[in-house]
């Protein structure tokens, strides 16, 4: 069970309870990570949105130096990607939140909303390397392949041959 403390060292540091809590679900680290940041003035570094529905990291080389460790075990930024996408975060892939993180129940000023979140399992664990190397990431499809574009629809019947 979390204690409450007053300093803001990695072993008792939790934003917005003031709790730390090493073995929370990554959600409630992630929602503490921002309040942090926001507290200590490294809101250049990763912050919330101005609406609170989504957080963007702004600077990867300094999220990962000088925040990152205090919430996480990652050392790198790929593998933090790869729990959001678990999470079921989604990436914005354009427009003015570009690159920006959004979960329907990850909204700022509601912590208590990321209890509904659920972490998916991952499939590829069953395919090897050699088969995903050519595979493109969620995030890179979303970025080579907007939904704004359209994409024309070619019925089965009218491939060819």
């Amino acid at each position: 069970m979390p204690t409450a403390v007053s300093d803001t060292s990695k072993s008792s540091y939790c934003g917005h309870y003031k709790y730390y809590n090493a073995d929370g679900p990554f959600p409630e680290k992630l929602y503490d990570m921002l309040e942090y940041a926001d507290e200590v003035g490294l809101c250049d570094v990763v912050s919330w949105l101005s609406h609170g529905r989504a957080f963007k990291i702004h600077d990867a080389d300094m999220f990962m130096s000088q925040v990152s460790g205090r919430f996480f075990k990652a050392t790198k930024l790929r593998s933090i990607e790869r729990q959001l996408l678990l999470w079921g975060f989604k990436r914005i892939a354009y427009g003015i939140d570009q690159d920006a993180w959004i979960h329907e129940h990850f909204l700022r000023g509601q912590p208590k909303e990321t209890v509904k979140m659920v972490r998916t399992t991952t499939k590829t664990k069953s395919l090897s390397r050699a088969a995903n190397a050519g595979r493109m990431q969620y995030t890179e499809v979303v970025t080579y392949m907007p939904l704004t574009e359209a994409v024309p629809y070619v019925p089965l019947t009218e491939a060819v041959p």
